[in-house]
């Protein structure tokens, strides 16, 4: 049964054909799928990160001036600053390596 849903959902990404994972357009196919992959945390990754900057800024303003308050609102706003350049450089480096090697057929 888990060999049967494995090759569904190699099918459904398009790396496999009716005979199995034999396809010979399979690298293609297994990039496109990964850029639908990265596309779509792209679009998780947005709201998430407008709450966790939300978060921040009402943690800020709870803290009312308290020195410790301030500083872990600071500490999280930094951590999800950075979450989000990593998160728009991973989505460029893998679209990257898709448009250079996205062609390339063995």
């Amino acid at each position: 049964m888990k060999d049967l849903f494995a090759i569904s959902v190699a099918k459904a990404a398009g790396i496999a054909n009716e005979s199995g994972l034999d396809n010979p357009d399979a690298n293609i196919a297994a990039g496109a799928f990964l850029n639908r992959v990265v596309d779509l945390l792209l679009i998780l990754a947005v709201p998430l990160a407008i709450l966790s900057v939300a978060y921040a800024a009402f943690t800020l303003i709870r803290s009312q001036g308290k020195p410790d308050g301030y500083a872990n609102a600071k500490k999280y706003l930094i951590y999800v600053v950075t979450g989000i350049f990593l998160i728009v450089f991973a989505g460029i480096i893998v679209r990257t390596i898709y448009n250079l090697f996205g062609e390339f057929k063995p």
